[in-house]
């Protein structure tokens, strides 16, 4: 992991904890994590912070998800705070795609 994403990672998780301590959904540290590494995933929610290395998707069930993307994530738009999206990551642990409910193809 090279120190820029990690940088960005610390600042997600004050993100969460954040908006957590303002909606009382505990604490972020327990809810944000990484997709599991051994299958695909598919995670859908409302972006509550983007950087073009990192989503954090907040999920229905109040749970963020960090989102590692890259230059190869497929994307129907330029994705930021507020869209609602669907992203599959790979086993990588890597979003394939990233499609915003409300982005233009």
């Amino acid at each position: 992991m090279n120190f820029q994403f990690l940088k960005i990672a610390q600042v997600a998780f004050v993100v969460l904890t954040a908006i957590s301590a303002m909606e009382g959904l505990g604490s972020a540290a327990e809810e944000a994590q990484a997709p599991s590494a051994t299958a695909s995933q598919t995670v859908k929610g409302e972006v509550i912070m983007a950087t073009e290395e990192l989503i954090v998707v907040k999920e229905g069930n109040g749970k963020g998800t960090l989102v590692k993307v890259d230059k190869d994530t497929k994307r129907n738009g330029a994705i930021k705070v507020g869209d609602k999206v669907m992203a599959t990551i790979s086993q990588d642990g890597y979003a394939r795609s990233v499609t915003t409910s409300n982005g233009a193809q």
